[in-house]
């Protein structure tokens, strides 16, 4: 009777795709829609209809729907890798080596350029009124530098010269973050002055950036120990860290809405917490396998997540269905 119970016990063990990775959290095993895209997928945005995901050694671009079907492909330049949308359907993409940005108007995936930058590109974000460009100064990580560009007309200004080792950043409460992996590890610029102020977190160097309409919320790695990860929040109105979550990969994509943050690490892990206070929810990994995550979108309950390379060096696109409330029994199909 001992061995019957102990094998039944076994049984709904493996097939709830759980168990406990080495800090004693459970691990759940998921199986994600995937979409196959091409060659280095880099950044996706979502413009209330499609999703548009860059590929940047195809040179191109690509617009997908909610269903997963591919709309259509565009050539745009070489090494397009972040891509914004803006309210009412305007969509955003910057090319890195050409330092363009493009224009999409609504459903027209082609575009107009809409400027060119003085400096490397690093990464892009938008508020409601401005995109806003990372640049690296002199093409190397020691100076960097932000430009708000008007989103109609491409007009420029930017922000005096900035930390180095500058990695992304995003917009919210009136100023642009900006994430670090050199100390200080974060920068915060007023959207109208362009004036900014640094904060530092010891021993903690930060990879990726988002906001909430409660926090900004920051991923990255511990300094000392580059394998280990962290997702951070900091209050909006004083800069601080308020709470800390821990993880054992370097979590190297951020995205959230007002309820949760999904955290995905280097090689793939995923870590979904509460927006909150950071109390870990699940940890997800794919029964695809490892992967490198370029970026990261929520979309109602889903979870999408643009994998740089995954048959041989084309990307996909995984999606995760009903992330707020995934048990391992919810397989995507």
């Amino acid at each position: 009777m001992k061995h019957l119970l102990f094998f039944v016990i076994f049984m709904l063990f493996f097939i709830n795709n759980v168990y406990a990775d080495n800090s004693g959290n459970s691990i759940q095993t998921i199986t994600p829609a995937i979409v196959n895209v091409g060659k280095w997928a880099e950044g996706i945005t979502f413009d209330g209809s499609s999703y548009w995901v860059a590929e940047s050694g195809d040179r191109s671009i690509v617009r997908i729907d909610r269903q997963g079907k591919i709309e259509r492909h565009a050539n745009i330049g070489r090494l397009p890798v972040d891509m914004v949308s803006l309210p009412g359907g305007r969509v955003y993409s910057l090319v890195h080596t050409d330092k363009i940005i493009w224009m999409h108007s609504p459903g027209v995936i082609k575009g107009i350029r809409l400027t060119t930058l003085p400096e490397c590109p690093q990464a892009m974000t938008a508020s409601k009124q401005a995109l806003w460009v990372l640049t690296w100064v002199g093409c190397n990580n020691a100076k960097t530098r932000v430009f708000k560009i008007n989103p109609s007309t491409g007009m420029q200004s930017s922000t005096d010269i900035l930390g180095a080792g500058g990695q992304s950043l995003t917009a919210g409460w009136g100023k642009i973050w900006v994430a670090h992996y050199f100390a200080p590890v974060l920068t915060v610029i007023d959207e109208h002055s362009l004036k900014s102020d640094t904060e530092n977190f010891d021993g903690v160097d930060l990879w990726s950036i988002t906001a909430n309409s409660n926090s900004i919320i920051a991923g990255g790695r511990m300094h000392e120990d580059k394998t280990k990860g962290l997702i951070i929040i900091i209050d909006p109105k004083t800069h601080k860290e308020k709470f800390r979550l821990l993880t054992n990969q370097m979590v190297s994509v951020i995205a959230a809405n007002d309820e949760i943050v999904a955290g995905i690490g280097s090689e793939g892990k995923i870590w979904i917490a509460s927006t909150k206070d950071l109390s870990l929810l699940k940890t997800i990994k794919l029964s695809t396998g490892e992967f490198h995550p370029s970026s990261a979108v929520i979309v109602g309950n889903d979870l999408i997540i643009t994998a740089q390379q995954f048959n041989h060096e084309n990307g996909a696109i995984f999606t995760l269905t009903n992330v707020y409330n995934h048990s391992s029994q919810d397989i995507a199909s």
